[in-house]
C-alpha cells in the first residue's frame, strides 16, 4: 500500500489542490451561471418531466427550438460568433466507457449546422465534463488552457442568450438583489 492510500487525509488534500488551482474562480463562475440559467429555464416552465419518476429537468432543447429570436440576436454578437466558432473548430468531447476504460468520443452534434440548440448542447457538455470530475484527472491537464477557453466561451454563450431574452433574464436575476 502506498502512502497516499494509507493517508486518510489524502482525499481532502487532493480536493484542496483542485480548489486552489488557478482556474477555480472561472469554474465556480461557470457553475453558478449555468445553475442559475437552468433555474430560470425551469421557472419559465421550460421543463421535461420523466413520466416514470415524475422528476423534472430543464428543457434546454425545447427552449432553443422555440427561441429563434434569441438565436438571430445572438448571431449578431461578435463574441457569440467567436465563441461558437471556437467550439465548432474543436467541440467538447463526450466521455463514455468502453472495454473497461473511460474514453473520449467526438461530440455527436459536431457535424450539425450552427443553431442555438447546438450552442447550448456544447455548454451542457462542458458542464457535464467539469461537474463529473473528468477535467481534474492528470491525463487531461495537458489541455488546461483549452479547458479554460471552453469555460470562457460557454460563459459568453450563456450571457449573450440571457441578454437576448428579457423573461429569462428576469427569472435569472429574481431574488439576487442585483
Amino acid at each position: 500500500m502506498d502512502d497516499r492510500q494509507s493517508d486518510t487525509n489524502a482525499p481532502l488534500k487532493a480536493i484542496e489542490r483542485i480548489a486552489q488551482s488557478e482556474d477555480r474562480l472561472l469554474a465556480i463562475q461557470f457553475f453558478l451561471f449555468f445553475s442559475r440559467f437552468e433555474y430560470a429555464l425551469k421557472c419559465l416552465n421550460r421543463i421535461k418531466v420523466d413520466r416514470k419518476s415524475n422528476l423534472i429537468s430543464a428543457d434546454w432543447d425545447g427552449y432553443a427550438q422555440s427561441r429563434e429570436s434569441v438565436w438571430l440576436k445572438a448571431k449578431e454578437n461578435q463574441e457569440f460568433r467567436e465563441a461558437l466558432a471556437f467550439l465548432d473548430a474543436a467541440p467538447p468531447k463526450k466521455q463514455s466507457f468502453s472495454k473497461g476504460e473511460l474514453i473520449w468520443n467526438p461530440n455527436p452534434r459536431a457535424g450539425d449546422p450552427p443553431s442555438l440548440g447546438k450552442a447550448l448542447f456544447y455548454v451542457r457538455t462542458v458542464r457535464n465534463n467539469l461537474f463529473h470530475g473528468s477535467k481534474f484527472d492528470s491525463a487531461n491537464r495537458t489541455e488546461a488552457s483549452r479547458d479554460r477557453e471552453l469555460l470562457k466561451r460557454c460563459l459568453t454563450i450563456l450571457s449573450v442568450c440571457l441578454g437576448g431574452d428579457k423573461k429569462l433574464q428576469g427569472k435569472f436575476l429574481d431574488g439576487l438583489d442585483c
